[in-house]
């Protein structure tokens, strides 16, 4: 209700909308706050869905954006205020690829990253980086994960924690991937370790089938 109401605050601000509000009119749920369950983890999709995510056939150019937007975060690991801060005029190459150096909105941490063939792939197609609002980005994800019969709560910052499992998984050292993720300590990094557990399976399986 807080969005949508400050959506309507917003439209009414606009002289053509034809909306007048009471000058003295507040959007009610200001200074409202839920505690966040730190002890729930984010949802990830594995290597498995994320093929799936990124290769289905949706129906509008918007919802297109926003699945388009979640692969670009996804394999670059940023975080969605570091997304629209990203500048695609500071990509540089070096040692034979294509690299990028930025800095975390929320903790001041710097990272470093490549930037993989799918993200060249994004900047191409939108002549730089796919933007939306993040609640309608947010949306979007949760229609995305339905067409694509996933069943978790798919939000923004899960396409970060999907980077890193993604990596983790390909056999990306934990200190690499700390880096990119602009993490202060490898503590932070290490609670992605834990929520992998489908490749650590499908490991002891491969041996399994062997006996």
């Amino acid at each position: 209700m807080k969005i949508y109401i400050g959506e309507v605050i917003k439209f009414a601000s606009d002289p053509k909308s034809g909306i007048t509000l009471p000058k003295d009119f507040r959007n009610p749920y200001d200074g409202f706050t839920i505690k966040k369950d730190r002890s729930v983890k984010h949802a990830f999709l594995t290597i498995e869905e994320l093929d799936r995510w990124r290769n289905i056939k949706l129906p509008t150019p918007d919802i297109e954006k926003a699945r388009d937007m979640f692969v670009f975060c996804t394999f670059t690991l940023v975080a969605f205020a570091d997304l629209k801060n990203f500048n695609p005029n500071n990509i540089y190459e070096s040692n034979g690829g294509l690299r990028y150096d930025g800095q975390r909105v929320k903790t001041g941490e710097k990272f470093h990253i490549t930037i993989f063939r799918p993200v060249q792939e994004i900047l191409k197609k939108y002549n730089g980086v796919p933007l939306m609002d993040e609640h309608v980005y947010n949306r979007y994800l949760k229609d995305i994960a339905c067409l694509c019969n996933i069943t978790k709560t798919i939000t923004t910052h899960c396409a970060r924690v999907t980077g890193a499992c993604y990596m983790l998984a390909k056999g990306v050292p934990l200190k690499y991937i700390q880096d990119a993720l602009g993490h202060k300590t490898i503590r932070q990094t290490a609670e992605y370790a834990k929520v992998v557990k489908y490749e650590v399976d499908k490991e002891f399986d491969r041996v399994n089938a062997d006996l």
